[in-house]
């Protein structure tokens, strides 16, 4: 290798020399000369997003591309974030095509010169403009993609010996050997998602900084109009949306002012105010997500002032339980009526007081108000709010963590799923539901959902609507609409739903970032015509009435079905399975022309013609996804929901067959198998990360 090394740089300082006063190859005629036909990307990348670009040839699949000292190299998966990261640009000679700016050297772009890769500042010439514009392909090992130059079309970003070069296959240098050429010149790109993520809250908070913020102060004003102080409840927002940022010195400073400015002492009781430098407006649930907010500040500084204040806002809510026990009142001074919007950040401030302190009170008050609230079952759908949900999923993962009682997991699952069919839609996965009533709350959710499940469907959920607003949401002043569903609105004029939007993204930029999933084989409905209350997506699995309840789907109740090409649902009209049945291949928007509508109470989707299906259960009893011919590294297994390392069942068609790797990129060790109902006895459950589907 040392060898090969030392010809490398030889060859690279005499084409150096020879570029002078010779033509070099950055030397050719102008593009235009070069490539006379229409140039563009085969494999779209997605634009303005940073990509990680990991080397796909055999036994190397743990190094990436990044940059060192100017020069492009490879190095094992670790090695600096920010070196191995590259935003995708429009090509800088033809945006039909891409350029790779560097993330952390932002005027730098990979280029080639003298047939190294580097990177170089932009001098504003045709030539580098050319020799820094990639045309992609699909992977030339068949997996991946590859980077083609624009002005030397035929040649291909390749990695040799840890060093990255323009190479073409055969040619006359020692970089363009024949050995391992398309492996080596594949890459797998992979959209680092919770980049955008990071870079759509900290836009967001500037833009806070720049409409809200009081000159002279660290609060905020109501609205645009720049006239009052922000209400303690989208103040209590924007706390938790500068946490989750990182501007912690600034949420201790917004924290500490805000206890100035709210907090008061009335009817023998502490509490914030509903507005600031007053007394006399107090609410229970204003109170509670603002305990939420000073335990996430404790956590983050250890400071015990926080947690100090989180006890005495929690006993004000508290102060707020009904005699009868379980339900939290509105607002100071009712005396009767309850409130799941107050009940349920009650219950979690609770859980979180007691993880902090070991004070049984909490447990046991948080237990009682959960309780409550699974009792009239956790209040999801019509009349009910998307943030109250979101709230009572945290409580029971909260739970579960306190007690490894899985039954609280199952409530935590059970709610992401009933939050899914209710609140997103199937087809856009827009969020139908406000930003303040459900988006940041629903993405803590689901970012808790991962953190705990390791199932990358969680992220994949909140990344389809997040991307969905940001895409279709944000105004020309660059705010957010109240509603997120809402396109082409003028965004809300008030901090509360910009806050909102600022939580929710920050929230997902501390992630791996998913991917907006893929649509479900089959989707059910309520109402015709694919409408109604709610809406869910289903995959590959057997669905007793009990497990249509789980994901937030009622017995009796689906008016309309879409149904995937090369899929089929059969509608059984009592539970498990039994009585009259119907088989659907196609959509119907109208169940009633079928004598059909509301009227199933079990269901099961398969595959028309299966090649493989796998499962994360024993015994196939999972929902499972249908895997063509083809390779599957673990970012592909990822995209279509389906976590590495969880397969723990597989069903094969006759004459096919799966390989299972230990590696993520068909690496390691593997495993030829075909139908399996329990890797466990092959010493493979919960242990591959890719897969090759194959015909035998």
């Amino acid at each position: 290798m040392r060898h090969t090394k030392r010809l490398l740089t030889a060859l690279l300082a005499s084409t150096v020399v020879a570029g002078c006063d010779g033509a070099g190859e950055t030397d050719m005629a102008p593009a235009a000369a070069v490539r006379a036909d229409k140039v563009q990307s085969w494999v779209s990348l997605r634009l303005n997003t940073y990509h990680s670009f990991g080397v796909t040839t055999p036994n190397y699949t743990n190094r990436v591309l990044r940059h060192y000292e100017s020069l492009a190299r490879t190095d094992v998966i670790g090695a600096s974030e920010a070196d191995a990261s590259f935003r995708v640009v429009p090509g800088l000679a033809d945006a039909s095509c891409y350029s790779l700016q560097s993330k952390n050297y932002p005027d730098r772009y990979l280029r080639h010169s003298a047939s190294r890769i580097r990177i170089d500042p932009r001098d504003n010439t045709r030539l580098f403009d050319e020799d820094a514009t990639w045309c992609t392909r699909p992977g030339l090992s068949g997996q991946g993609v590859s980077l083609e130059s624009f002005n030397l079309p035929g040649r291909y970003m390749r990695h040799v010996n840890a060093e990255v070069w323009l190479a073409q296959k055969g040619g006359s240098l020692p970089s363009d050997t024949a050995t391992s050429f398309e492996a080596d010149a594949s890459w797998n790109a992979v959209t680092q998602a919770n980049s955008d993520f990071k870079a759509w809250a900290d836009e967001t908070l500037n833009k806070i900084e720049q409409d809200f913020r009081k000159p002279g102060s660290n609060l905020y004003y109501e609205n645009t109009d720049r006239q009052g102080t922000a209400f303690h409840w989208p103040a209590g927002v924007q706390l938790h949306a500068l946490i989750a940022g990182g501007r912690i010195a600034q949420a201790e400073a917004f924290a500490n002012e805000m206890h100035t400015a709210y907090w008061c002492n009335t009817k023998s009781r502490w509490g914030y105010n509903a507005s600031a430098y007053s007394c006399g407006d107090r609410y229970f649930d204003d109170n509670a997500w603002v305990a939420k907010g000073l335990m996430e500040l404790f956590l983050k500084t250890n400071n015990a002032t926080y947690l100090n204040r989180a006890k005495e806002t929690l006993a004000f809510s508290m102060s707020g339980e009904n005699t009868a026990g379980g339900s939290i009142r509105w607002r100071e001074g009712d005396t009767s009526g309850t409130c799941l919007c107050a009940t349920a950040p009650t219950t979690v401030a609770n859980l979180m007081l007691y993880r902090a302190t070991g004070t049984q009170q909490y447990l046991n008050d948080g237990l009682r108000l959960y309780n409550w609230v699974k009792a009239n079952q956790f209040g999801y759908g019509p009349g009910y709010r998307g943030y109250e949900n979101a709230v009572m999923t945290q409580a029971a993962l909260l739970l579960f963590k306190i007690t490894g009682n899985y039954t609280y997991l199952d409530d935590a699952r059970h709610l992401g799923f009933a939050m899914e069919t209710t609140y997103i839609d199937w087809q856009t996965h827009a969020l139908k539901e406000t930003g303040q009533w459900g988006g940041h709350d629903m993405t803590n959710a689901y970012v808790d959902l991962y953190e705990v499940t390791g199932d990358i469907n969680w992220l994949n959920i909140a990344t389809g609507y997040l991307q969905f607003v940001r895409d279709n949401g944000k105004d020309a002043n660059g705010r957010y609409p109240e509603t997120w569903s809402d396109v082409g609105k003028a965004g809300a004029p008030g901090l509360l739903y910009q806050a909102s939007a600022a939580r929710a993204f920050a929230r997902m930029s501390n992630t791996r970032g998913g991917t907006p999933k893929k649509r479900d084989p089959v989707a059910v409905f309520k109402d015709c015509n694919y409408t109604g209350t709610w809406g869910g997506g289903l995959w590959i699995g057997r669905y007793t009435l009990a497990d249509m309840k789980f994901r937030g789907i009622p017995g009796k109740d689906i008016s309309s079905v879409r149904v995937q090409p090369g899929y089929k649902v059969t509608f059984y009209e009592n539970d498990n399975f039994t009585g009259a049945s119907l088989v659907k291949t196609a959509d119907d928007g109208c169940l009633v022309g079928a004598g059909w509508n509301d009227r199933v109470n079990s269901l099961v989707v398969e595959a028309v013609s299966p090649t493989v299906v796998i499962h994360n259960d024993c015994n196939f009893t999972s929902p499972g996804i249908n895997l063509p011919v083809g390779s599957y590294n673990e970012e592909n297994l990822r995209a279509l929901g389906f976590s590495p390392d969880v397969i723990s069942s597989i069903q094969v068609a006759d004459g096919y067959e799966a390989v299972l790797y230990d590696g993520g990129y068909f690496d390691q060790t593997s495993l030829t198998t075909g139908t399996n109902s329990c890797l466990v006895g092959a010493g493979w459950n919960d242990k591959a990360a890719s897969l090759i589907v194959r015909k035998k």
